[in-house]
């Protein structure tokens, strides 16, 4: 298969559907969310609670037309933060591990995943799906003989801090975790600069099964969604993924998790935690100061309603 550029060896429900180049590219054929606050991804090719992952994944149900043999299956998950793009693939079905450089030295015709990204949506058309900047193909052999072993355009490689494949291979399983900093996936590759909305990319993925140990070997592979094998040299194949919080808008402050042990006082109002406030009547006039504490004194307060307001919420309370 001839490539497009030079590559460097280194280191959430959707419906499936075969789109080929023509459809639509501003129909998203998967919504991702960003993880939680606190939460994260070890990139460690294990799937446990360590993990933001759901419970869904996406199956890969597309078959080449060529394939010679159905073993395996696929399927992957995609989340983000604002620092990272992360994907966790699993193939199942095949108990041995085909790959052998001396016999199949292209790593495309080993057991593998090829992960193809574009960050730049807008030009997707007008460039008729050649690859231009912020367009990038990966590709991971199987992990049990080269772990943490990725090919990637040189310069992304390069630029690339914090770009991590981890993989565990376990019987006739193997599975991969990725994760590719945004910073990197927007870089230019020559002097155009990728031009990213924030809350689109365009993906896909595909799996590979050398069941001969051979070069030519690749009896079967699987795709998400389009399963012409074009996508190493046609962006226009690759799936739009929706993004609910857009990259690069910081994140709201965190709720202050503070609330009143009773709403109706006479002499001190109490809270569940240290908070730091002010109080006004309801005529929005400041009346007291709470500052890092849990208790404060109201005995002079005339009897009303009033409100604490924090950073975060607006607490209502009654002094009788």
């Amino acid at each position: 298969m001839k490539k497009l550029f030079l590559l460097l060896t280194g280191t959430v429900v959707a419906v499936s559907m075969s789109f080929g180049v023509g459809f639509d590219p501003k129909t998203p054929s998967l919504t991702i969310d960003q993880v939680a606050a606190g939460k994260t991804v070890v990139v460690d090719g294990v799937v446990d609670s360590k993990d933001a992952w759901a419970t869904t994944w996406v199956t890969m149900t597309g078959n080449k037309s060529a394939n010679t043999t159905s073993a395996i299956t696929a399927k992957f998950q995609l989340t983000y933060s604002q620092k990272y793009l992360w994907l966790v693939a699993e193939c199942d079905g095949d108990a041995t591990v085909d790959t052998s450089t001396a016999t199949t030295p292209n790593t495309w015709e080993n057991d593998c995943f090829e992960v193809f990204v574009k960050v730049d949506t807008n030009s997707n058309w007008a460039n008729k799906g050649k690859y231009m900047s912020g367009d990038y193909q990966f590709r991971d052999r199987r992990g049990t003989i080269w772990p943490d072993r990725a090919d990637a355009p040189a310069n992304f490689m390069k630029a690339a801090s914090g770009f991590k494949v981890g993989q565990v291979d376990a019987g006739s399983t193997f599975v991969q975790e990725w994760q590719m900093p945004w910073d990197s996936l927007k870089k230019p590759i020559k002097t155009d600069t990728a031009k990213f909305l924030g809350n689109y990319i365009k993906f896909t993925v595909q799996a590979a099964d050398n069941t001969t140990g051979k070069a030519s070997g690749r009896t079967q592979q699987l795709f998400w969604q389009d399963n012409s094998d074009n996508q190493w040299d046609d962006s226009r194949t690759f799936s739009l993924v929706y993004m609910k919080t857009k990259v690069g808008v910081k994140a709201a402050p965190s709720v202050e998790n503070v609330s009143l042990v009773s709403n109706v006082v006479s002499k001190q109002l109490r809270l569940t935690k240290a908070a730091s406030g002010v109080v006004v009547n309801i005529s929005g006039q400041q009346v007291a100061t709470l500052r890092n504490a849990n208790t404060l004194d109201v005995s002079n307060l005339s009897s009303g309603v009033y409100f604490l307001k924090t950073n975060n919420a607006s607490m209502k309370f009654i002094v009788r």
